[in-house]
């Protein structure tokens, strides 16, 4: 388990109910148990040097609900979501301390 929060945030790339699998390039430090704010990106300022709108200096977000790592795998991790609002793919995870 995670103990202090982390500086890192991972997109989620497919809903399934309550199961969230995250995009699993980016996330080598998940274990199963962690726990993960999950946000809504309202607004962001796209980094204009990269030429993408893909990238981001900054972005202002809604934390939505908290999720459970479930299970790490090489090309995946699955997450249990809880919370109010509907969770939908591009919405952020990041990991908070336990």
């Amino acid at each position: 388990m995670a103990t202090s929060e982390q500086s890192f945030c991972v997109g989620v790339r497919s809903v399934m109910g309550r199961c969230v699998v995250l995009e699993a390039a980016v996330t080598p430090k998940l274990q199963a148990g962690d726990r993960l704010r999950i946000e809504r990106v309202l607004e962001a300022i796209p980094d204009a040097c990269a030429g993408s709108t893909a990238l981001w200096i900054g972005y202002l977000s809604a934390n939505i609900g908290v999720a459970e790592v479930l299970y790490v795998g090489t090309f995946s991790v699955i997450a249990r979501y809880s919370g109010v609002q509907p969770i939908q793919t591009g919405d952020l995870a990041t990991l908070i301390g336990s």
